[in-house]
């Protein structure tokens, strides 16, 4: 308190009419002397800002200097390792290092000598150092002479001996330049000490320089305001007498005030300065714990922001504020307070303190809250109820209307009064149609005195009309005469409208409602549950009896399993689907749906309630679909059929006629020049026929993929989840593309990126046929560069990933977000169909796939670049499966020990001489041309050919024999013939007892195809177009055979009809999936595994193999010539082949 009396005094003397001069004095010399001192501060800390610039120049200088001296060394030794170098790149490392270092060398000399040259005349040695660096740029230019002498003599290779003199010679140069820069450098050393030490001269004379300013302003400042302040002590301590005279008086005013009232006293920022004992005693602190802190420490919450607000707005106006404040004692207890708060000003008028004076008024509160508390209590139990009290006096006539009545009438508080107590006030608002029979049940109830419940609409203040249920009762005297009635309204509208809304699209929706009590067996059903069966509401019994008798014999069973199953607990909702009989005698299809609401205290149903949905609609669009199914399934098998079959002969007289050309060929070689115009028409005519073959094949791999696709999206496909070595099927369909990457001048590449599962659960046919989808749009999208297939694996998800990538064109981002969209014969742009072709079928056939087996399909792609596309499947569980790591050298010698022992296994052996003589081979081929082919094709593996034109003259050829003639030793049917069709032929065979082999011979592709036939009783199954090679191998072995009909065709227990082991099949690598005879390209259409059709025609004759390996002019479609199966989901493609399916999806 004694200083800020002083700070009051110091403000008086300055303040005094005499002191106003001695202020404005002062005021000058300090400002004067502050204005002098920060000029010397600038002018001081501009020179050393100078100064350390230069020492910093200095520095890089020094720095530039040691780089020169590194850098002639870098050049002597980079032309020493040029002239030993054995390595011709390692000697062209070394030039070209060499040669970066004299760059640099020249650089930091410029850059050297330009700093110089600014500084020169400086007299800091500037001038000698100028000379020195002379002398260094001769050195430098001598230097790099010798090194293009070395680097010349090295690249012409004419004078080896000398170049060692040569080195020398370099290394000579290298030494002066080093001499001379370490001059320089000490040069600049030098420079760099000289201005350092004029750093240090400064700093002292600047910190004398500050000490005497500071004490000029000493004397000068703090003297004169020292003076004054003495004699402001002076006239205080006359003051402080006078204050302590007050003092005494007002501390008996303060006894007086802390006895009766709360005090506290706060300072500007409301933080508490004193505090009295009733305060203390109040709140339930001690003043140590009050004293320092802010009035929020006894804040209870209860009041909001803008009443804190309100409240220090008035106190700093300097008015008072009163107010009822409920604060928080230390216990956690509230209190209420009469508080009043006034400021005290200083001698400018501004609020400095505020003292608060308050008043216990706790108890008053108290009471008030009771009293609320109940009143609060009665007007939520009222408003709980949602209802509104009515009383009507029938005695007076007059109403009682409780708020709540008036408020479901949208009656707003300030018009309750003004409602009145008329009971017309009320019904006036009743709905004119509904008035009347209100009126009556009112009527009714008064005269009998029994309780009623109605539903009527009335009108509220909002104007609209509302449904409301009203209930009431009547109060009778000692007579039996109602005079009162008493009741509440409530409002139901939003019940009432869902109720109507939910009756009435119960009826739309054709749904009937069924409520079941299980222990009586009464039921009850709504009135859609009648109407849509033709039947009038309530025209049967209720009863579940009802139910029985109308639900089909045939449902009834199924129908009560489902209600047992559901009444157990096995089921939490009870679904079945049954026909119920309708009034006219028809029957429609019901969905019965139910469950249970209620049970006994034992857990037994009593009740269930469900609704019956008429499903009819949609079993009748399911009977449509699966009609256009069935018509679309026919329409493909029959243009598989139609193309296929001429086919058929178009590609085995090609083949015939490429054999007979190359014939010719090499009669051609053997002439001499003067013919070589007739060599020239033989090889153009091969290439012709090579490229009918590819173009073939492209036909038939698009009719494929629109078979794969259909059978995608009927959800025909079948995945077969087997024990698979993920890293064989990889090296499998690599082997099988190595070649065509190889005709390409590109390299085909496998990582295996961390440990792989040894085996995985998933069906190595379709992954297969995935990888070679995505291999070959790689291959064919890549020019040059790589194509890579990189493996990994992630076994906390249970998937291993596939990516190939490829440096091929690219896409942009717009065209790969369109390949990723997998739209069916969708291609980036119609370029891309013309440059390469393609159906754009085949990437949505491997996502369809790839999503099948666990995983998907994603797209990377940058145009220019190339793309990455990653086929992930899931692995099954991996628990107790071996995980593989390998080096990339064990890594290749694995891949290539395994293509080898994998190609051995698979390459047979060749047909020697005619495999086929003394065999008789019965043909039922109704097509003349096919007959012709097919019998040429066997008469020159020596067989004996027959042919019959239909199914009928084969049954009558084998059974009957009139004729006298011998069984042939293979019968080849035809599956589609006029008269008797292949299947039906067989049939009627094997029941008669014929078991010699049947091969069937068909030109449909479609899945089930294969198994209809073994189904018919036949041994094998060739497809159309009918390769050469796998027919007389198919009819070598069954010949061989002996048999093949009744005995070789069993019936295993689970009802499936398989062949008897085959010789081709062995051919199939094993655990691949491969199936046999699902194929239907060339070298694949005999039933053998895709790349064995290879072996096959090496096997049998040259003619195949040379249209796998040469493009010829389908080059230009995007196509190449040697195609493999017919891609369907039941076969693969061949490496070799045809990947239109997916190349035009890739456009990568």
């Amino acid at each position: 308190m004694s200083s800020l009396r002083h700070t009051k005094d110091l403000d008086d003397e300055l303040h005094a009419p005499d002191g106003h001069a001695a202020v404005e004095r002062f005021r000058r010399i300090y400002l004067t002397a502050t204005l002098v001192t920060g000029v010397l501060v600038i002018a001081a800390l501009w020179t050393v800002a100078h100064v350390l610039d230069s020492a910093q120049d200095d520095g890089h200088l020094s720095h530039l200097a040691g780089r020169q001296r590194m850098l002639s060394q870098r050049v002597a030794s980079q032309a020493a390792i040029f002239t030993t170098a054995t390595d011709e790149n390692l000697a062209n490392v070394a030039r070209a290092r060499a040669t970066d270092a004299l760059d640099t060398l020249h650089a930091a000399h410029a850059e050297l000598s330009a700093h110089v040259e600014q500084r020169r005349g400086d007299g800091d040695g500037s001038e000698r150092t100028w000379a020195r660096l002379t002398e260094v740029e001769a050195q430098l230019a001598s230097l790099a002479a010798a090194a293009d002498a070395v680097f010349e003599a090295g690249a012409n290779g004419s004078d080896r001996d000398g170049m060692p003199a040569l080195v020398r010679a370099v290394e000579a140069e290298a030494e002066d330049l080093l001499a001379s820069s370490e001059l320089v450098a000490l040069d600049l050393e030098s420079a760099a000490r000289q201005h350092l030490s004029s750093l240090d001269e400064l700093v002292r004379a600047l910190c004398l320089l500050a000490t005497l300013v500071l004490t000029g302003k000493l004397f000068l400042v703090l003297r004169p305001i020292t003076k004054s302040l003495r004699r402001a002590f002076e006239r205080s301590a006359q003051r402080q007498r006078e204050l302590a005279r007050l003092s005494r008086e007002l501390g008996a005013i303060h006894a007086a005030i802390d006895e009766h009232m709360i005090v506290s006293v706060a300072d500007e920022r409301g933080t508490i300065v004193e505090a009295n004992s009733a305060f203390c005693q109040l709140s339930g602190y001690s003043r140590e714990e009050l004293v320092g802190h802010p009035h929020s420490i006894v804040n209870s919450g209860q009041h909001d922001p803008a009443f804190w607000d309100d409240m220090w707005r008035t106190v700093k106006s300097g008015r008072a504020w009163r107010a009822e404040i409920c604060n928080r004692k230390k216990d956690g207890s509230l209190y209420w307070v009469d508080s009043t708060i006034v400021a005290q000003v200083d001698g400018d008028g501004r609020a400095h303190r505020y003292v608060s004076i308050r008043f216990d008024i706790t108890e008053k509160h108290r009471h008030l809250e009771q009293l609320a508390h109940l009143q609060g209590s009665f007007e939520r139990a009222i408003r709980a109820t949602k209802d509104g009290l009515w009383d009507h006096d029938l005695v007076t006539g007059t109403v009682w209307y409780g708020d709540q009545f008036k408020r479901l009438l949208r009656i707003p508080p300030e018009e309750f009064a003004a409602f009145g107590s008329k009971l017309s006030n009320f019904l006036d608002r009743i709905h004119p149609e509904d008035f009347e029979r209100t009126r009556q049940v009112i009527a009714e109830h008064t005269a009998s005195g029994e309780p009623f419940d109605m539903v009527y609409r009335v009108r509220t203040n909002a104007g609209e009309y509302r449904w409301f249920g009203e209930r009431g009762n009547a109060t009778l005297d000692e007579n039996g005469v109602v005079t009162r009635l008493s009741g509440s309204i409530s409002d139901i509208h939003e019940n009432y409208i869902m109720r109507s809304r939910l009756d009435l699209a119960t009826r739309a929706a054709r749904i009937g409602l069924w409520d079941w009590d299980v222990s009586t067996g009464a039921t009850y059903f709504s009135d859609t549950w009648f109407t849509m069966l033709g039947y009038e509401p309530g025209e049967l019994p209720s009863e579940l009896a009802t139910w029985q008798k109308l639900v089909h014999p045939d449902d009834l069973e199924a129908a009560f399993e489902d209600v047992g199953r559901h009444m157990s607990g096995e089921t939490d909702i009870y679904v079945n689907e049954h026909r119920l009989r309708c009034k006219d005698g028809s029957w429609t299809w019901i969905r019965d749906i139910g469950e249970i609401v209620e049970r006994d205290a034992e857990g037994n149903p009593e009740r269930i309630i469900g609704v019956h949905m008429d499903t009819q609609a949609l079993h009748d669009a399911v009977e449509t679909a699966n009609d256009g199914n069935r018509a679309k399934s026919e329409f493909l098998a029959n243009m598989s059929h139609e193309i296929r079959s001429p086919m058929t002969a178009i590609v085995g007289f090609a083949e015939i006629l490429e054999e007979l050309i190359e014939s010719a060929f090499d009669r051609t070689d053997e002439r001499v020049d003067d013919r070589r115009d007739d060599r020239d028409t033989v090889e153009r005519s091969h290439n012709a026929i090579r490229t009918i073959l590819a173009n073939c094949e492209h036909l038939l791999t698009i009719v494929d993929d629109v078979l794969d696709m259909s059978k995608i999206e009927a959800g025909q496909v079948h995945i077969e989840l087997l024990p698979t070595e993920p890293v064989q099927v990889v090296e499998h369909a690599v082997d099988l593309l190595r070649l065509r990457a190889e005709g390409k001048g590109i390299g085909l590449h496998v990582e295996l990126d961390g440990p792989l599962p040894a085996t995985i659960e998933t069906d190595p046919t379709r992954l297969r046929q995935i990888l070679l989808n995505l291999l070959g749009n790689a291959i064919k999208f890549t020019e040059l560069g790589r194509v890579t297939m990189r493996v990994t694996c992630d076994p906390s998800t249970e998937t291993i990933a596939f990516r190939v990538e490829d440096t091929g064109i690219g896409m942009t981002p717009k065209q790969r977000d369109l390949i990723a969209r997998f739209e069916p014969f969708r291609q980036a742009d119609a370029s891309t169909t013309r440059s390469f072709g393609g159906t754009g079928l085949g990437l949505r056939i491997s996502n369809a796939l790839a999503q099948m087996l666990g995983g998907g399909l994603t797209i990377e792609s940058c145009m220019g670049v190339g793309s990455a596309f990653t086929a992930t499947v899931g692995t099954g569980s991996l628990v107790g499966v071996e995980l593989r790591s390998a080096s990339d050298r064990e890594q290749r010698a694995l891949a290539a020990a395994s293509t080898a022992r994998r190609v051995a296994a698979r390459r047979p052996g060749p047909l020697q001489g005619l495999p086929l003589e003394g065999r008789t081979v019965l043909v039922a081929e109704d097509g003349a041309d096919n007959q012709r082919l097919i019998g040429l094709m066997l008469k020159r593996a020596g067989a004996s050919v027959e042919f019959v034109n239909n199914g009928r003259a084969a049954v009558d050829r084998l059974l009957t024999d009139s004729d006298g003639r011998t069984l042939p030793d293979v019968v080849l049917m035809d599956v589609q013939m006029p008269e008797l069709d292949g299947h039906a032929a067989t049939r009627e065979l094997r029941a008669a007892g014929f078991a010699g082999p049947v091969i069937a011979l068909t030109a449909n592709a479609m899945q089930g195809d294969r198994e209809r036939c073994l189904a018919a009783g036949c041994s094998d199954y060739l497809s159309k177009p009918i390769d050469r090679e796998a027919l007389v191998r198919t009819c070598v072995e069954w010949a061989q055979r002996g048999g093949g009909g009744v005995e070789s065709v069993r019936a295993p227990q689970d009802g499936k009809i398989e062949s008897a082991p085959s010789l081709v099949p062995s051919l199939v690598p094993s655990g691949e999936g491969a199936r046999a005879g699902d194929g239907s390209g060339l070298g694949s259409r005999s039933g053998v595994g895709e790349d064995e059709g290879l072996a096959l025609k090496s096997a049998i004759g040259p003619h195949s193999n040379s249209a796998l390996e040469d493009n010829g002019s389908c080059a230009e479609s995007g196509n190449d010539s040697g195609s493999a199966s017919n891609g369907s989901l039941e076969g693969e493609r061949r490496a070799e082949g045809d990947h239109t399916a997916g190349d035009a999806d890739a456009a990568a």
